[in-house]
């Protein structure tokens, strides 16, 4: 079967053991993709009512039949493990440059367990892997941790990082690669902290075979044409990214506005992706290898806030104006955390202290308060170490009145 090696790396940390295995054919027809192969591989034989933090949690990194080939817009990979926040199975989900290069090493996918003594990053290379120390890491950035790594594994090395938020087993933490691409939803982060893995960092070479070469060229120019007819007849998705929904979001009645009070915001054109674009020189950010382009760099190298961190750290924040955002946005890379869980529980505290269920000072559109709140989240200070718990449990802690 062409599209995977059929074989897989497993990693345990606690003993430090490192092995692969051969995947059975019917395991790859069966379990379809990165996410049907790694659910597979998630349940056979886990413990039932494990501690999404206990060293028996696993944490996979799956890929798909298409990673690591030419085929267009096949860029993502699926990370798997037991959610903290949720406390039920998580897949969440990853572009760039990772995957394509993971798969590159000669493996479908990478099993982790166990839990390491100290801080360690996981190196993986051509059919090869290593546990290396990564206490020099610890309390590191995202970006510092991905720097200093590739430092040491060469530039054209691929590293996904938790940031401090992860360490500190902030439930809604995430997996950030190439210092603003996420996976982002369920706590992957927080997962990676409990076992002492700062990150791990993928330089693959190896071509894997395919069933008709000529067949994917034919297509990838046919779907080229398509996206450059797109791109002249100005569909949204390359000049805005995601962040053109806004707008729709708001005619449309369905923009998370004000803690979910209300769908429309009467300063949505401050956050809206054409008000961006006409701002800013955007410097096109593709995943690996997709023509489309959504990505988008703007000013000072960071990154352009897609749909959902516009609308939860924007205007269900009561934001009045991008350029917060994009420091929101930044913060959050940085530390690791999820803009989209991180945006709901900073609007829910805004309306906990609008209603007088807390005694703080938070209010909406306060947009020093919304990044030291980032701050305070992942350091674990403060309020911010309630907060990182998530709305459900906060309500919990705060009582019925601020449940609804």
């Amino acid at each position: 079967m062409k599209g995977y090696w059929k074989k897989l790396l497993k990693i345990n940390l606690t003993h430090k053991k490192i092995e692969t295995e051969k995947i059975p054919k019917e395991v790859i027809t069966k379990y379809l993709g990165a996410k049907g192969i790694g659910a597979y591989y998630f349940m056979k034989d886990l413990p039932q009512g494990i501690d999404p933090f206990s060293p028996e949690n696993r944490i996979i990194l799956a890929t798909g039949p298409f990673q690591g080939t030419d085929i267009l817009s096949t860029g993502r990979f699926a990370t798997i493990t037991k959610s903290p926040l949720t406390g039920i199975f998580l897949d969440t989900y990853c572009g760039g440059m990772f995957g394509h290069s993971l798969k590159r090493c000669g493996f479908d996918l990478v099993i982790i367990e166990g839990r390491a003594e100290k801080p360690v990053y996981i190196s993986i290379t051509n059919e090869m892997a290593q546990i290396k120390d990564a206490t020099n890491l610890w309390g590191k950035t995202t970006a510092e941790a991905e720097k200093y790594i590739k430092s040491q594994e060469g530039k054209e090395t691929k590293v996904v990082s938790i940031g401090i938020a992860g360490e500190n087993r902030v439930l809604f933490s995430c997996l950030i690669s190439e210092k603003r691409r996420a996976s982002g939803r369920g706590g992957a982060g927080a997962v990676f902290g409990s076992k002492n893995l700062k990150a791990i960092a993928v330089n693959g070479t190896m071509n894997i075979s395919v069933h008709d070469p000529q067949k994917i060229k034919e297509l990838n120019q046919k779907a080229t044409q398509a996206v450059k007819q797109m791109h002249k007849n100005k569909v949204p998705f390359y000049f805005y990214g995601t962040s053109w929904a806004i707008e729709y979001a708001h005619k449309t009645d369905r923009l998370p506005t004000l803690n979910f009070k209300k769908g429309e915001w009467e300063h949505y054109k401050g956050l809206n992706g054409d008000t961006i674009y006409r701002e800013n020189k955007i410097i096109q950010n593709p995943c690996c290898p997709c023509p489309i382009a959504c990505g988008g760099i703007i000013s000072e190298g960071k990154d352009r806030p897609e749909y959902e961190t516009l609308a939860m750290l924007g205007a269900n924040c009561g934001l009045k104006n991008y350029q917060a955002v994009v420091e929101a946005n930044e913060l959050c890379n940085l530390y690791g955390l999820d803009t989209i869980s991180t945006g709901n529980v900073i609007a829910f505290v805004m309306e906990c202290a609008e209603k007088g269920i807390i005694k703080e000072e938070i209010k909406f559109g306060d947009e020093k308060t919304l990044l030291s709140l980032i701050e305070e989240i992942a350091l674990g200070k403060g309020i911010g170490a309630q907060l990182g718990l998530g709305t459900k449990r906060l309500s919990k802690i705060w009582g019925n009145d601020c449940s609804s």
